[in-house]
This record gives C-alpha cells, structure tokens and sequence, in this order.
C-alpha cells in the first residue's frame, strides 16, 4: 500500500479504517509507462599495413591505424499514475501534501508529490567520443617461431545531461550534468611456434580496459528519499554518481591443428585473467533503480576445446566444450559482492554441437 512504508502518525488517524480502499483503490490505478531512445553512432578507422615481406627483406610485417566513435544517446520517460491525488484525497479527505506522505518524502521546493499525476519523468542525452591510435608487429625470429607486439592508446570523453521531476525521483539532481575523461594503454605480446605444417601451439598476454563514467541514471540519494532504504541496506553511504574504468590482464597458451588432410580441426586453449576494480550494476529491489559501482577485484580461469570434422564434401560436424572458474578475490563493499562469490552471468561449462551442410544452387 502507499502508507506502508511510513511510520505510526498519531496525528494522522485516518490511515489505518482506509487502508482496505487505499490498497484496493490507489493499488489498482492503472500507470502507463511511454520509453523511448533515439540512438546515432559514427565509428571511422583508417589502417596502413606493410606488404607481405619478399625473399631478402626481413621477415617483418606491421600495421598502424587511427580509430574515432562518436556516439550519442536521448532517452525520455514518462510514467503517470491518472487519478492518483483524486484518489488519496477522496479516501483520506486532504491532499497528498497535507499527509504523513509529504512530511516523509517532501522537501523544500516540492509543492506536489505527483504533479499533474506524474511518478516519473526523465530525459537523458548521452554523448560518448573516443579516439585510439593502434598498431601491430610481426617479426619472424625463426622460420617457425614468430613474435606480435601490438598496443592501442585510447582517449574517451563521455557527458550525461540528465532532468527529471515526479515522486520517484525527489531527492534526486536536476539537471544533473557530468563530464569524464578517460585514458587507457592496452598492449599485446603474442609467440607462435609452428609444430609442422599443419599445427602450431601460441602463447599470448594482452591488457583490456572498460571505460569508466558518470552514472547515466542518477538514483535518488539521501535519508528521505525512496532508494534510502536500498542504500542503507547494502552500506553506501555516499551518493554514486561516477564509477572508474576496470582493467585486467589475460594470460593464453593453446593449440591449433589441421589434421586427416585437413578434414580434422582441433583447437584448444587455457587461460588464466586478473580483472581488478570490476564495473557492477547493482539493483535497488526496493525503489527499481539500478547504480553501477566498482566492486572489488576477481580471477578467471578455465579452457575450451572446439573439434570440427568434415566427413563429406559440403557437410561439417562441429562441437564445443569450455570450463571456466570465475570468483571475486577481493570485495569493496561485502554487501554487493562477497569475496568467494561467483561472477554474474558466467557459467562454469558450455558445450554446444552443430551440423553444418552447404549446397550449391544453380
């Protein structure tokens, strides 16, 4: 019901005879919700690569780029609660305003609860740019042992613009405008030994980097608020507005081989990964928000085999199988994460199985 949350009011006696048509009442008015995003990307990259080396050059093969996005974000929401202060005035004969309502969740400047029967109104306009400079080696040490060394150097730039107004959102910043930077350099080292013709086994370490930010939907912060509760429960003490970038360094061996005339392809792969200040969206069970904050650091590790077979010209036999272990080694905030706990969304195995026939049509 709408009360439930408040406490006792002596001064307020109506709410306890009422509540049956409050909940019955103001617990079925309808809420229409209008979502919409308009969404515009520009992504450009230039690349220049060497020619394949000819007898008497040097076993050396290169490539160098720029890379540029640009890419912009406009969400608006509109959630309305029709006949919502009608209702509460006609069950408990005041206004919203005049209620343990307004003394809980009102504020100075807030002349009504729900203006004009809104709950929530948004709009968000979103603007990411990023610029990267890349660039690869590949050098031949031996005839079947070659070296890669590649990095890429980032520069991001994100803006949120955010305003909002309604009940849901009391409490919260309007506008609400944020800037960010971010800068990042991930290299890749890469060695491949060539067994035969036909098998190789490799060996690789590379960097990955996530963009850090502003929080795109601010959630309402502070003691009276409807996220108080959410926070208080999980320990946040200070409002979430921006979270940092993540990173996290993989470290790969496996095998390729062409095997049975190359018929047969076996593949197969180990990995072990450190990923440390990890981005998180946590929810907000009691108001519907979501924040995303850094959560603490975890290790991954696990490996993959992936078999193709072509028994017949045109028919392909393929199958997959992966294991991987994922856990958080070190927690910000335990009641987010606890240290032990596996990462959200990664399964410990994956198998999967295809069959694969292709026809000519004439």
């Amino acid at each position: 019901a709408f009360l439930d949350p408040l406490p006792a009011d002596p001064n307020y006696p109506n709410f306890t005879p009422n509540q049956a048509k409050d909940d019955s009442i103001i617990g079925n008015l309808r809420s229409p919700v209008k979502y919409t995003t308009r969404y515009q990307q520009i992504t450009q990259e230039l690349r220049l690569s060497s020619h394949l080396p000819e007898a008497g050059e040097l076993p050396l093969k290169w490539v160098a780029g720029l890379y540029y996005s640009n890419q912009w974000i406009h969400n608006t929401n509109f959630q309305q609660i029709p006949g919502i202060n009608a209702a509460f005035k006609q069950i408990y004969g005041v206004p919203l305003e005049q209620s343990p309502v307004n003394d809980f969740f009102g504020g100075p400047g807030i002349t009504q609860l729900f203006p004009n029967d809104v709950d929530e109104a948004d709009e968000k306009k979103y603007n990411e740019r990023q610029y990267a400079v890349f660039g690869q080696v590949d050098y031949d040490l031996l005839p079947n042992l070659h070296a890669a060394v590649g990095a890429r150097y980032l520069i991001a730039r994100d803006v949120v613009n955010f305003t909002t107004y309604g009940f849901y959102q009391i409490g919260n910043f309007s506008p609400f405008n944020q800037l960010s930077h971010s800068y990042a350099f991930t290299p890749k080292f890469t060695m491949t030994y060539d067994v035969d013709p036909s098998s190789n086994v490799y060996a690789s370490a590379s960097k990955g980097y996530r963009l850090g930010g502003p929080e795109p939907s601010p959630a309402p912060f502070g003691p009276t608020t409807v996220c108080a509760g959410d926070f208080s429960n999980l320990g946040i003490t200070s409002d979430p507005l921006k979270f940092a970038s993540d990173k996290l360094w993989t470290y790969e061996v496996g095998s390729k081989n062409r095997l049975a005339d190359n018929k047969l392809s076996v593949d197969g792969s180990a990995y072990y990964t450190q990923w440390s200040n990890i981005q998180q969206q946590i929810y907000l069970p009691t108001c519907g928000y979501y924040v995303t904050l850094n959560v603490g650091d975890a290790e991954i590790y696990g490996g993959e085999l992936e078999v193709s077979y072509r028994p017949l010209p045109g028919l392909t036999l393929g199958a997959t199988a992966s294991y991987q272990h994922a856990a958080i080694t070190r927690t910000d905030n335990a009641s987010t994460v606890a240290v032990g706990q596996r990462l959200i969304d990664v399964p410990y195995q994956t198998f999967t199985g295809s069959v694969q026939y292709d026809y000519p049509l004439h």
